[in-house]
C-alpha cells in the first residue's frame, strides 16, 4: 500500500518541474535578442509508477502515476539548415568581397571624368594635332611636352592605386587568417568544455551555442567542413579538393592540439602572397609543418572573394600596362622618324628610366631630355634643305603622330582596334564585371536571409509563445500547490482528528 506521504512527493516533482519549466522560459525570454542563441525547451516525462511489476506485489490496482520530472531540457536547432545557412553566408561574404574589389577598380578609372586617362590621353591628342599647324612654335611644343607629362602621371598614379589595392588587400586576409585562427582556438576550447559536460548526462546547451557562432563567424572567412559526433565533439577540416582533407581541428584532443591558417605576403608581388595550413597535431603548433594551400582550393568565403578581387586588379594592372606600353611605343616610333628644330632625327619621345629591359609604368617618362629642351621634338617630317633651311610650317611627323589615334594598333579580345578602342573596351568590360558582381552579391544576399529566416523558424524565441508557455507552467504550479494544501489537509486529519470522538 502507498503511503500518505507519497502525494506529497508527487507534489514536490510537480512544484520543481514547473518551476524549471518557468526558468527556461525566462532565459529564453532573456536571451531573445542574443547573438546565435537557440531556444530550449522542457521535456518532461512521467516519474516510474508504483507499483514495480513483481508476482510478490501488494494486491489491488496497481501502476499508479508518481508525478513528472524534467528528462532534459533541449535546444532546438537544425543543423542541416545551419550548413545550408553558412554556405550561403559564406558565398555573399565572398561577393561582397569582389564587389568592393570591382568597385575600388572602377573608383580607379574614374571614367567618364575630367581627371581620367582618357581625358588625359585626348589632351595629348589634341596638343599634337595643335603642333601640326604650330610645329615651330615653342608654346605648342610646350602643351605637348605639358600633356605628355600629365599622362604618364595619370598613368602611374592609376598603377600605384592599383597596387595599393592589391597590398591593402594582403594586409585584409592576413589579418583575416589571424581572426580565423582565434575561431579555431575558441572552438577547440568549447570542443573540450562540451565533451566534459556531455560526458556527465548534461546538456551544454549554451556553450553549444557559442560553438555554433564560432563556426558561422569560421565559414564566413573560408570554407571548412565540420562534422558532429554524439559525445558533443566536433571536427573541423579544410577541403583541398578530390576528397582530401586537412584536419583543423580533431575530437577532443583539439583542446590542446589544434591547425592554424597561415598567410605570408609577398612584398616585391603585391597581390602573390602564399595562404597555408598546419594540421592538428599531437606536436607543438610550431613543430608541425605548413601546408601550402593554391588559391582555387579556397572554394568561398571572405578570403576567397579578396583573392579574385586581387586577380581582377591584376587583370586591370595588365591592360593599363599594354596600354601604355604600345600607346608609347608607337609615339616613338613615329617620333623617330621626323626631325626635331636642330635637323636631327628624332629621338624616343618616352623612356623607362633605369629599366630598359622590361616596360613598367612606374619607371616611364617623358624623356628627361625633352622635357629640358622643347627643340628636340621631333614635329618635322622631312630634313632641312641644303642651306639648312625647314620647309614652311612642316609639321608631318606631329601630324603622323597624331594620326596614330586611328590605327588598328591594338588587340582585345581577338580584335583588332584603335588606341581608344582598347581603352574603351576595357572601361566597358569593367562596367559589365561591376554590374555582374553586384548581381551576384544581391542574389546571395537574398539566399543568405531566406537561410537565416528558416534558421530563425527552429532556433528563434518568440516572445508571445513564451508567455503562452510561462502562463501555462504558472497554472500548473498553482495546481500542484494547492494539491499540497490538500494532501497537508488530508495528513492534517488523519494525525490531529482521528480518534479524537469518544476520548
Amino acid at each position: 500500500m502507498r503511503s500518505t506521504f507519497s502525494g506529497l512527493e508527487l507534489a514536490r516533482r510537480a512544484l520543481q518541474t514547473q518551476q524549471k519549466a518557468v526558468n527556461v522560459v525566462g532565459h529564453n525570454v532573456a536571451n531573445a535578442n542574443t547573438k546565435g542563441y537557440s531556444r530550449q525547451e522542457v521535456v518532461t516525462q512521467a516519474t516510474g509508477p508504483y507499483t514495480s511489476p513483481s508476482n510478490v506485489r501488494p494486491t489491488g490496482a496497481g501502476q499508479i502515476g508518481s508525478g513528472v520530472k524534467v528528462e532534459s531540457i533541449q535546444r532546438q536547432f537544425d543543423n542541416h539548415i545551419a550548413e545550408q545557412y553558412r554556405l550561403e553566408n559564406s558565398l555573399e561574404s565572398q561577393w561582397q568581397q569582389k564587389h568592393n574589389g570591382m568597385e575600388q577598380i572602377e573608383a580607379i578609372f574614374n571614367e567618364p571624368s575630367d581627371s581620367s586617362l582618357r581625358r588625359a590621353v585626348d589632351d595629348f591628342w589634341s596638343a599634337l594635332q595643335q603642333m601640326t599647324t604650330e610645329p615651330t612654335e615653342l608654346s605648342s611644343r610646350a602643351i605637348v611636352r605639358q600633356s605628355a607629362i600629365a599622362m604618364v602621371d595619370t598613368f602611374q598614379t592609376m598603377d600605384r592605386q592599383l597596387e595599393q589595392v592589391s597590398k591593402d588587400y594582403d594586409e585584409s586576409i592576413k589579418a583575416d587568417v589571424s581572426q580565423a585562427n582565434s575561431k579555431i582556438r575558441g572552438i577547440a576550447d568549447l570542443n573540450e568544455r562540451i565533451v566534459k559536460i556531455k560526458a556527465m548526462g548534461d546538456s551544454p546547451n549554451d556553450l553549444m551555442d557559442q560553438r555554433d557562432v564560432l563556426i558561422d563567424e569560421l565559414t564566413e572567412v573560408i570554407n571548412v567542413k565540420t562534422e558532429h559526433h554524439d559525445n558533443g565533439d566536433l571536427t573541423v577540416q579544410f577541403p583541398l579538393g578530390e576528397g582530401d582533407y586537412v584536419t583543423i581541428i580533431d575530437g577532443v584532443t583539439s583542446g590542446k592540439n589544434f591547425g592554424q591558417f597561415g598567410y605570408d605576403i609577398d612584398v616585391d608581388n603585391p597581390g602573390k602572397g602564399q595562404l597555408s595550413v598546419k594540421e592538428a597535431s599531437e606536436l607543438p603548433i610550431d613543430d608541425v609543418d605548413a601546408q601550402e594551400i593554391d588559391r582555387k582550393q579556397v572554394a568561398h568565403g571572405k578570403i576567397k572573394g579578396m583573392f579574385e578581387a586581387q586577380d581582377e586588379v591584376d587583370t586591370y594592372r595588365r591592360y593599363l600596362t599594354d596600354y601604355a606600353s604600345e600607346y608609347t611605343n608607337a609615339i616613338n616610333e613615329q617620333h623617330r622618324e621626323g626631325f626635331d628644330l636642330n635637323g636631327n632625327e628624332g629621338i624616343d619621345f618616352f623612356v623607362n628610366i633605369g629599366n630598359e629591359e622590361e616596360f613598367e609604368i612606374s619607371t616611364l617618362a617623358v624623356n628627361p631630355a625633352i622635357v629640358d629642351e622643347l627643340s628636340l621634338i621631333a614635329a618635322a617630317g622631312k630634313g632641312p634643305d641644303e642651306d639648312g633651311e625647314f620647309a614652311e610650317g612642316n609639321g608631318e611627323n606631329a601630324l603622323a603622330m597624331a594620326e596614330l589615334r586611328h590605327e588598328n594598333s591594338m588587340e582585345f579580345k581577338g580584335a583588332d582596334v584603335t588606341f581608344d578602342g582598347f581603352y574603351r573596351s576595357v572601361v566597358a568590360e569593367l562596367g559589365i564585371s561591376t554590374n555582374e558582381s553586384y548581381q551576384m552579391l544581391e542574389n546571395q544576399k537574398s539566399l543568405a536571409y531566406q537561410f537565416e529566416m528558416r534558421q530563425e523558424e527552429v532556433r528563434g524565441v518568440s516572445l508571445d509563445e513564451e508567455m503562452t508557455k510561462m502562463i501555462q507552467y504558472q497554472h500548473s504550479y498553482v495546481a500542484a500547490s494547492r494539491l499540497t494544501n490538500t494532501i497537508d489537509e488530508m495528513i492534517d486529519t488523519i494525525v490531529n482528528r482521528l480518534g479524537v470522538v469518544g476520548r
